[in-house]
This record gives C-alpha cells, structure tokens and sequence, in this order.
C-alpha cells in the first residue's frame, strides 16, 4: 500500500514538472476542404489537456502555411526549445497538422523517440496517438496519405494554372509598374501612372545614352527620387494596413535595372510558363524557350506625333524600333477642314442635315457651328475619308 502511494506520488510530481506545448498549422487551400480552423485545434487540444490536468505553456502556431515545407517559423522555434530540453509533450490534433511530407515526419517521430519526448496526437488513428507509448505498426501509411493529399492538390493546382496560362489569363506575381486588375474575374494589366516615369527613364538612359546597369542605378540614386521596387511594394501593403515581410531594398541596384531591360513585358511582350518546380515546395527549374507562352497580339499605346505639348511626340515609336520592333509607318486618321468664310458670328447655331461632299462622296447629318470651325459625327467621317484620300 505504501509502495503504491509512494509510486503515485512521484507520477504525479513528474507531471506537474512537465512542459506542455500546442502546435497549430493550417493551410488556406486546406481550409477549403473544411479542416479544423486554428481556434478549434486550441480547443481540441486544450480539453485533452485538461482531461489529462495538464497545463498548456503555450501554443506555437503556423497560420497559412503548407505541411510539406518543415520550414516554418513556430514550428522550427519549438523543436529548438524541444531539443533544448525546455519542451517536454507537443501536442498537436493530427499527424498532418505536424507536417505532410511523409519521409521527413517519420524522422521527426524518430528523434522524438531518441530524445525522449513525447508528441501527442489527439485524433489520430482512431483515437489518440502517443509516440513514446503506443505501437505505430501502421503509422507509415497515414503519413504516405497525408502526403498524397498535398501531391494531389499540388497536381491539381498546376494544371489549372497551365490551362490558364495557354488562353492568355494572367499567372504572374508583381511586375514594377503594372498591376492587375480583375475585370468580370478577368485579370487585366495596367500600367501604374506614377512608376510609368521611372520605366520610362531607365530604357531612355538605357537606349538613347548607352549607359551600362551599374551606371543607371547610380543615376537613379542621385538624380531622381523613384521608389525602388520593394519600397513601393512595402508603401502598398502599408497603404492595405498589412504586413509586408520581405526584404526593403531603398537604392536601385544593378540587379534590378536589368530585371526590367530583360523583361520583355515592359516592351509589350508577356511571357508565362517560364519555370516550374518538379517538387512541392522545391526549386523552380528554367524551362526552355520553346515551351514558353507568349501572346500572339501585342497593342502598345504610345501615342502620336499630333501634340507635343501633352507629351505625345511619337517617342513611343522610336523606342519600341531600338528593340527590334516592326513599326508601321503611321499616319493621321483625320485631317481639318477649313471653311472659307468668317463664320465665328454663328457660333452655337445646329443645323440637323447639311451634306458634306469630298470628292464623289457625300456625308449628310447634323452639323453644329462653332468658334474654330464646323463639328458633327459626319463631319469626323469626311475627315477620316480626306485623310485616306491624301493617303495619310
């Protein structure tokens, strides 16, 4: 009797003395197929605890991340502290909130064996899993299972993103100076007004002066206050009240001055299905140029020669024939007709059917006078007809 109290006595004092901790993980495209949000693994993991009078210290949790990466922020941070000796249990609600990746979770149930710690599985197998305790004659196949569901998604993802990329939607992260913008679930490119200056200037030191990457930045640095890509990126995100986690880079370097000379988006061309990665997760390898999508039609706005003073001086044209591009020699699409008699008194007056004649041709409708000349539907007509007469 007194053997039995002595023993219970050191279990419980053993207990008490244990570090507890929760792990948490979910997936966004998980959740899609009803997985259990994280505030219901707390819960599920905080009433076996409670069943079991232990006491959680903390949860580490990965919010939006795959189970096939190990490489995860909460995750890495508490397997330091397990293998410190400063977590005794981990206890998390299945075997696929702890990873996806069949090899590398069985290794991990292995160095939780070695060191002696226990991970606790509160629905797995039919019930609760405990690796220091239970037989896990069969938990090499509910971890290839859970691999097999994130392959498959993977499998399923990419295929859909080829076939997009085949009829022309857009598959593509951030390029400097445009955004995509959904028109009826339709991703369209836009040029961004505020950066347009700064493209713009790189390809005309790049083009008209000659000047190499590493001089360009330098100039961009010195001379003009453009925001570098990661600072307009953060500056956005900000703007969004959200989190932007990637490195800032506040000067221009060489490396991204020719980013942008060696993309041929920026020269009207779109480019998909560049790379892909053969494993989830993995390194993207670089496919070769006969298997990238490319548009067939490429329509640049680069605006005419007809008004200087709005910044429309056909510089457009001369850019685009410095990279190699074919440019149809372009000509007006309406010409002024001037009338011979002082008809400034008149301003104002509308008459509903004068004809117009240029040449054999005749254009009839209604025609308002005003302070420089005659304006009407008609009349832009015969004008567009006088300037194919006159062949541009």
């Amino acid at each position: 009797m007194y053997a039995n109290i002595k023993a219970s006595n050191i279990r419980r004092d053993l207990e008490e003395k244990m570090t507890v901790v929760g792990y948490c993980r979910l997936s966004r495209d998980e959740d899609k197929e009803n997985y259990a949000s994280i505030e219901e693994q707390k819960r599920i993991i905080q009433d076996y605890t409670n069943s079991c009078n232990w006491t959680v210290l903390d949860f580490y949790i990965d919010d939006n991340v795959s189970g096939y990466t190990f490489n995860r922020h909460e995750f890495t941070k508490m397997m330091e502290r397990v293998k410190g000796g400063k977590v005794d249990v981990v206890i998390a609600k299945d075997l696929s909130r702890i990873g996806r990746n069949n090899g590398r979770v069985l290794v991990l149930i292995d160095e939780f064996k070695n060191m002696q710690k226990n991970l606790i599985l509160v629905s797995e197998m039919g019930g609760t899993y405990d690796v220091l305790n239970d037989r896990d004659d069969t938990i090499g196949i509910t971890t290839w299972f859970n691999e097999r569901y994130v392959k498959d998604c993977s499998r399923k993802t990419r295929d859909h993103m080829y076939s997009k990329q085949k009829s022309g939607r857009l598959i593509m992260g951030n390029y400097y100076g445009y955004e995509k913008v959904f028109k009826d679930d339709i991703p369209m490119l836009y040029i961004i007004e505020e950066l347009k200056p700064a493209i713009e200037t790189i390809f005309k030191l790049y083009v008209e002066n000659g000047y190499g990457f590493q001089k360009i930045s330098a100039i961009l640095n010195t001379k003009y206050n453009y925001p570098t890509p990661s600072v307009y990126y953060r500056m956005k995100h900000l703007e969004k009240g959200r989190v932007y986690k990637h490195k800032v880079q506040e000067n221009w370097t060489k490396d991204m001055v020719s980013s942008i000379l060696k993309n041929e988006i920026y020269t009207g061309t779109l480019i998909t299905h560049k790379q892909r990665t053969v494993t989830i997760r993995g390194k993207a390898l670089k496919l070769p140029k006969e298997e990238d999508y490319r548009a067939k039609i490429v329509v640049v706005a680069t605006g005419g020669k007809s008004l200087e003073k709005s910044g429309s001086n056909g510089s457009g044209y001369d850019l685009l024939s410095s990279l190699g591009h074919t440019i149809i020699k372009p000509r007006a699409s309406l010409v002024e007709i001037k009338v011979k008699d002082n008809i400034a008194e008149l301003e104002g007056i509308s008459l509903d059917d004068v004809t117009l004649k240029i040449g054999k041709t005749s254009f009839s409708g209604p025609v308002v006078f005003t302070r420089a000349g005659l304006s009407g539907p008609e009349l832009a007509a015969g004008s567009a007809h006088g300037c194919r007469r006159r062949g541009g």
